[in-house]
């Protein structure tokens, strides 16, 4: 139950990490801190939980293979927050060397394809495990 909830809470603070750039102004009103603050901060704390979600399957006991990104014996979408994983990781180190890299805002394109995939990941995961 708590690997779900950290699962659940990672892609909400995603989810709000990627539509704040539509609401600058409003995030600033909201939060009295600039955007960019906030968007760092939103992000942060999903990669975190992000971080989080699977050593709990390890601290239960479903051994280290959880990091992979590759399982041969599993569907690819049931197992799409594997590859997801590792996308906003690489996500956030561009970002994090974004002063570096010029054109860092067109790395951040695969946090919408990571985004899409972990939408399609929760709900076919948990119908996957109901019926098996």
């Amino acid at each position: 139950m708590l690997r779900r909830f950290v699962g659940a809470l990672a892609y909400l603070a995603m989810f709000l990490a990627i539509v704040s750039s539509g609401y600058m102004a409003k995030m600033r009103k909201i939060s009295g801190i600039s955007f960019v603050k906030t968007h760092h901060n939103l992000a942060r704390i999903g990669i975190l939980l992000i971080f989080i979600h699977p050593i709990t399957f390890v601290l239960e006991g479903q051994g280290i293979q959880i990091f992979s990104p590759i399982s041969p014996t599993n569907l690819f979408i049931e197992l799409a927050g594997r590859p997801v994983f590792y996308l906003f990781i690489l996500v956030a180190g561009i970002a994090i060397y974004g002063k570096i890299y010029k054109n860092w805002r067109k790395v951040h394109y695969p946090s919408y394809l990571a985004f899409l995939l972990v939408s399609i990941h929760a709900p076919i995961i948990n119908w996957v495990k109901k019926f098996i």
